[in-house]
């Protein structure tokens, strides 16, 4: 009986260690979705941005200036650079309504980004690049960090671009994060059970994507409050310049067959934004009745691929192009 047990404790061991040895060579090879912080943070590097960056960019009346703010949905992570929304967007406006006019594209938008981060870069680039055009891609997830976690920063003009703020990780969440650290196995047990869940249109009763859709939106949320005084502020800001504010709340698009897991966030966002001076878009009635297999990077990774930022570009053209 001893030796049965010894045996027992030992093939448990050899199969927690090989286990924790194959979740580690798969998320080697599988970076977006398991070690995101692999993709580059930083802003895409231009000739315009650049010319910004050194005091040097100057403005005609012939062109049209466009500000793309946003993370790595946007930004393109997980695709060619050269199919990215913002390499795309050009093909959707030189027949049109600015055929005639010098396509400026400014694209700040940078992986990890939250709101906050989105305001200090339409702070730092807005009045320097004095752009017609502000397209603000949302993320649910941007109401992660607000005005408490970097005041300092946001309150104090700077000549360079505003670094990414710090996400502060406290209380239960730090604890978790410790032990998934600790052991990728059990990281990747707790992660694959709520992928699953949510794919089959089960908001999981526990961590980040319970917290978001559940709790970060709703009215008496310090979060919801904080990201509303942001968005109100970017829209003073536009107002200043005298340029238009578009904000298009981006659909996760591996989860396009289960909007009801979003409704909570959608009567939030599309609520309040309505009552502001800008356009708001939801994106998910731009891919309503989409196959989620046709748009995402992943079965389990709500980045959009190719396609997606093709289609994400043909919307916002006719958006930059419509008055209304």
């Amino acid at each position: 009986m001893p030796f049965k047990k010894s045996s027992l404790i030992a093939y448990i061991i050899l199969f927690c260690a090989t286990g924790e040895l194959l979740v580690r060579l798969d998320q080697s090879w599988d970076p977006l979705n398991h070690a995101p912080q692999i993709i580059s943070i930083e802003t895409e590097e231009s000739i315009i941005k650049q010319a910004i960056d050194k005091d040097q960019f100057q403005t005609n009346e012939r062109q049209l200036r466009i500000m793309i703010l946003g993370d790595s949905y946007i930004y393109g992570g997980g695709i060619n650079p050269w199919e990215k929304f913002s390499k795309q967007l050009p093909n959707f406006l030189k027949n049109g309504t600015f055929a005639n006019r010098e396509l400026c594209i400014l694209d700040v938008s940078r992986p990890s980004n939250n709101t906050l981060d989105n305001a200090l870069t339409l702070a730092h680039y807005g009045p320097r690049f004095k752009p017609h055009i502000v397209f603000w891609a949302y993320n649910y997830n941007d109401i992660l960090g607000g005005l408490k976690q970097d005041q300092n920063n946001q309150n104090s003009p700077s000549v360079t671009a505003p670094k990414r703020t710090k996400k502060k990780i406290t209380g239960l969440k730090s604890i978790t994060k410790r032990i998934y650290n600790a052991s990728q196995l059990l990281s990747y047990l707790s992660h694959s059970l709520q992928n699953e869940l949510k794919l089959r249109g089960i908001t999981p009763p526990f961590g980040d994507f319970h917290d978001l859709t559940q709790k970060a939106y709703q009215t008496n949320s310090p979060a919801w409050q904080e990201t509303q005084t942001l968005l109100k502020e970017a829209t003073r800001q536009c107002q200043d310049i005298g340029c238009r504010l578009i904000l298009y709340k981006l659909p996760e698009f591996n989860l396009l067959e289960s909007p009801k897991l979003f409704r909570k966030v959608d009567e939030q966002m599309d609520g309040f934004c309505n009552q502001l001076p800008l356009t708001y878009r939801n994106g998910l009635n731009d891919f309503d009745r989409s196959v989620g297999q046709d748009f995402r990077i992943s079965k389990y990774d709500g980045h959009p691929n190719a396609r997606a930022h093709q289609k994400l570009a043909e919307i916002a053209a006719a958006l930059i192009q419509d008055p209304n």
